[in-house]
C-alpha cells in the first residue's frame, strides 16, 4: 500500500469508527516514515540547472533531515552532478 501512496495525488484514508483515532495515528505514521507528508506543506527547496552545467540548490527554511551533501548523494546516483 506505501508503495503505491508514493506515487499518488490523493490518498483517502477510510478507518474503522470504532478504532477511528488509534488507525489514523498508525497509518499517519506510517506515510510519514516513508516521506509523504499528510496535510503539510511541501519543503521549500528548489534545484536549479545552471546553463554552465551543474545545479544550484537552494533552501529557504533550515533544514532538519536533508542537507546538500545528502542531496548530492542522491543526485549522484541518478548521473546528476553539481
Amino acid at each position: 500500500m506505501v508503495a503505491t501512496a508514493k506515487t499518488a495525488d490523493l490518498i483517502v484514508l477510510m478507518l474503522d469508527p470504532t478504532r477511528e483515532e488509534a488507525q489514523k495515528k498508525v497509518l499517519e505514521r506510517e506515510l510519514e516514515a516513508v516521506g509523504i507528508r499528510i496535510n503539510k506543506q511541501p519543503p521549500d527547496i528548489s534545484l536549479k540547472r545552471k546553463k554552465t552545467g551543474g545545479i544550484i540548490f537552494n533552501n529557504t527554511v533550515p533544514l532538519t533531515h536533508l542537507d546538500e551533501k545528502l542531496v548530492r548523494g542522491i543526485l549522484h546516483e541518478y548521473s546528476m552532478f553539481f
